[in-house]
């Protein structure tokens, strides 16, 4: 219990002790017009939430990679691992990851019944999907068929 009440007392230090002390929140707010904070295509894969989806994803008009799994997800560290090595390699690919429960209404609109379900998109279009934890090759040879085209 002492330590948990050391880690909240360190937790409030480190929080900004007045609004004027907060991030721009034009900076925070993504809209198409909106230049994202961190560049998609920086061989990151990203956490995103619901309200990045349409931007993001469905308003996209490159190429697309879309990881869906629970927060609780036991090998969600493992999916991410597998295609974060995978973001360095494809430059012109935009990779995130996002919670299911953050994907909301999309989730049925996209099919997602099992997990992880990743998903490819071109142009905004859904062009492809694999379910189920791969391997990194796996991976890599799924992304490369599906974007060959």
């Amino acid at each position: 219990m002492v330590r948990f009440a050391a880690l909240l007392a360190i937790s409030l230090r480190l929080l900004p002790q007045s609004r004027a002390q907060l991030p721009d929140e034009a900076a925070l707010t993504l809209s198409p017009d909106t230049v994202f904070p961190v560049s998609p295509r920086d061989g990151a894969v990203h956490e995103i939430l619901r309200e990045d989806v349409d931007p993001l994803i469905l308003s996209n008009s490159g190429s697309v990679v879309l990881a869906i799994a629970p927060g609780w997800y036991s090998n969600r560290r493992k999916l991410r691992e597998n295609l974060s090595g995978l973001a360095s390699e494809r430059a012109g690919i935009d990779f995130y990851i996002i919670d299911d429960v953050e994907l909301g209404p999309h989730s049925s609109k996209l099919r997602v019944f099992s997990y992880p379900t990743v998903l490819a998109f071109q142009g905004g279009e859904h062009i492809a999907r694999l379910q189920g934890l791969q391997s990194a090759q796996s991976y890599a040879s799924w992304i490369d068929a599906t974007f060959a085209n």
